[in-house]
């Protein structure tokens, strides 16, 4: 049974499942087989018989760090998480259910409801807790002073990290087999057209507000054990404690992480959405007072630099890298011989009104080379294809003027094809990959705290950078009718018209799994060229085709489970199957607090929870299952969009 979420302009589909249930439970198994002979063949009946024992694997002491796609609250995160269950999602689909918190008994009935119960939980504690040892952090101990049997491919100088916690906290705190069912369910997202799926484990306590909250995801394998208790049939599943003293229970921990459940940290909104952040183009800012001889160009993002001439003197120059705020007041891209400079000084510009020079071209000329150089395979590749195809042409020109050359001496084989390595090198600049950020963002002012900038590629300076980089090996002014064959060739029309951002925002870090779409005029999203963090802090988002729209927000499979504030307590609103708003509203959650806690640290019960959802929901509900449950307790993602116009 599951339950969908969709949106038909991103053509993004989320399926919640109850569980991804494996064929075999991680263990060992004995096979065995008989072969008996027809007695047609044999008067007397022989048989014969084999065993073989085989080891199914998992994990059990240790958890990769592959295995975890991500968790929220984001590790080392600071926000208002108070009214949000922490949760972890793990890659592969099956893992919660590849072990057993009880030993199976021959009884299907029972074996077959064991199964539904996954053998992982998510806890939460306070730091106050771990600073009064209510909870240790985790420690490295060895599987042998752990006491676990071992299993096949399991040494006893192992480690293990494990925590101790004190049973009167951890009967607070502990979910029952039921509980432990309903908070982890599967996950399925279709995501233009590919399938993601993941399994979510979620938590049942609340952060503590104000604090810095831990989070652990514990190993339960045959920690519980079922007890008849007279108002529940059959007998429910409850974790083992070894004796009635508050003596510290050791839990296996697979995955740790902290934050902090702070109200006056922002979330995305808060941060993309603040007084602080500002949102424009990519350009110096104005000066506060005062007028400037140089606002146009400013506007154009220009910047001013200091520049070296090469007699010793000092000039003032401007500069501007490969992102412009607006379209390039140039000519039209040209790829003929005309327009591939010499060198570097033929593209020094004298701005006749400023009396100032632009040196952008010639800079991205020169940077050009110098990345060529520095990547000595494909700078000796391309030479040495150059020296090759040069040695074709005078071929070719040698059988245009020799008429007495037979048909078999014929070498006009043309123009080569330019080696994959060089096409692929222009491609990566063309990405802005391998540039120094200094020429991308020549003043640091273009790009302050708690902005986003929206820029457009500069075609000619981009130009200018492969021009460089292709005037290697040039050994006379007749190689620049080559090389502008050669532009044509790297710098096609579906690399150019691209325009992109650059975000710098604590958000970057904060949420790593952060998405962003960009649409133009129409309703699909523009062809994604690039998106990374280039920097502490920075995003760069480059796109094929004009931005109009921009669309951040967290990833559907990041959906966090959550209650609303209402009253001094929580409460939760429902909603029906198809997704819509349900009228229907739980005005007071029923809670576990432990002593001491305050309601930030409040325990969820789990059961009473999703037994007056279904009371709620009407008769015609049916059975409340872990998708079922993950469907009313998950909160849509936060996005926030930017109109560019």
């Amino acid at each position: 049974m599951s339950e969908t979420i969709s949106s038909d302009e991103i053509k993004d589909t989320i399926t919640f499942v109850d569980d991804y249930q494996t064929r075999l439970n991680a263990g060992t198994y004995e096979v065995r087989a008989t072969l008996t002979a027809p007695a047609a063949l044999e008067p007397a009946k022989v048989s014969t018989s084999t065993k073989v024992k085989l080891h199914v694997a998992g994990p059990r002491f240790f958890l990769p760090p592959s295995e975890v796609h991500s968790v929220f609250p984001p590790e080392n995160g600071e926000g208002d998480y108070n009214n949000v269950l922490p949760h972890v999602v793990l890659n592969r689909r099956t893992l919660p259910w590849e072990r057993l918190v009880d030993k199976k008994r021959g009884d299907k009935k029972r074996d077959d409801a064991l199964e539904q119960i996954p053998f992982l939980a998510l806890l939460v504690f306070t730091e106050d807790e771990e600073a009064n040892g209510d909870v240790t952090p985790p420690t490295v101990i060895s599987l042998e002073e752990l006491g676990q049997s071992l299993e096949p491919g399991e040494k006893p100088t192992d480690k293990v990290n494990v925590i101790d916690v004190k049973r009167s906290l951890l009967e607070h705190i502990m979910p029952t087999g039921e509980e432990l069912r309903l908070l982890v369910h599967g996950r399925e997202r279709i995501q233009n057209g590919k399938d993601h799926w993941r399994a979510v484990v979620i938590a049942n306590r609340l952060p503590a507000s104000g604090k810095r909250n831990i989070a652990h995801l514990v190993m339960l394998e045959n920690r519980y054990e079922q007890i008849e208790k007279p108002l529940e049939k059959p007998p429910a599943w409850c974790f083992k404690f070894a004796s009635d003293a508050d003596d510290p229970i050791r839990l296996v921990c697979l995955k740790s992480w902290q934050f902090t459940c702070s109200a006056d940290k922002p979330t995305l909104r808060g941060r993309l959405l603040g007084k602080a952040f500002t949102f424009e183009s990519l350009c110096v800012p104005k000066r506060e007072k005062g007028g400037d001889s140089f606002e146009q160009l400013r506007s154009m993002s220009y910047a001013a630099l200091p520049y070296h001439l090469r007699w010793g003197d000092r000039a003032h120059t401007l500069y501007h890298g490969p992102l412009v705020a607006a379209p390039a007041k140039t000519e039209p891209l040209k790829t003929d011989d005309d327009n591939i400079p010499a060198s570097a000084d033929g593209l020094v510009r004298l701005l006749q009104d400023q009396h100032i020079f632009d040196v952008s071209l010639a800079a991205a000329w020169q940077l050009g080379r110098l990345l060529m150089l520095r990547d000595q395979s494909v700078a000796m590749e391309y030479f040495g294809w150059r020296r090759r195809d040069a040695q074709l042409r005078a071929r070719e020109a040698h059988w245009d003027d020799d008429g007495h050359l037979q048909t078999a001496d014929d070498h006009r084989t043309g123009l080569s094809g330019m080696p994959e390595a060089v096409r692929h090198w222009c491609a990566e600049r063309l990405q802005l990959r391998s540039l120094p950020f200094e020429y991308l963002v020549p003043d640091a002012r273009m790009v302050p705290e708690h902005s986003l900038r929206i820029f457009r590629i500069h075609e000619g300076w981009m130009a200018c950078l492969l021009s460089g980089a292709l005037a290697l090996g040039r050994a006379g002014d007749f190689d620049r009718h080559l090389e502008a064959e050669y532009l044509s060739t790297v710098f096609p029309a579906e690399s150019r018209g691209r325009t992109g951002f650059l975000l710098r925002s604590p958000a970057v870090d904060e949420h790593p799994d952060l998405e962003v779409a960009a649409f133009g005029d129409g309703r699909s999203p523009l062809k994604e060229v690039r998106l990374e963090r280039i920097g502490p802090g920075l995003l760069l988002g480059l796109y094929e085709g004009t931005i109009s729209r921009l669309q951040f927000s967290l990833p559907p499979l990041g959906l966090h489970f959550g209650l609303k504030e209402a009253d001094g307590g929580f409460a939760k609103d429902l909603r029906s199957e198809d997704g819509s708003e349900n009228k229907q509203s739980i005005g007071s959650i029923a809670m576990r607090t432990p002593d001491g806690a305050g309601l930030g640290g409040s325990v969820v019960d789990v059961s009473e929870l999703s037994s007056e959802m279904k009371r709620r929901l009407g008769k015609d509900f049916g059975t409340m299952t872990p998708g079922r449950f993950a469907f009313q307790m998950c909160e849509g993602t936060e996005m926030v969009e930017f109109d560019v116009g």
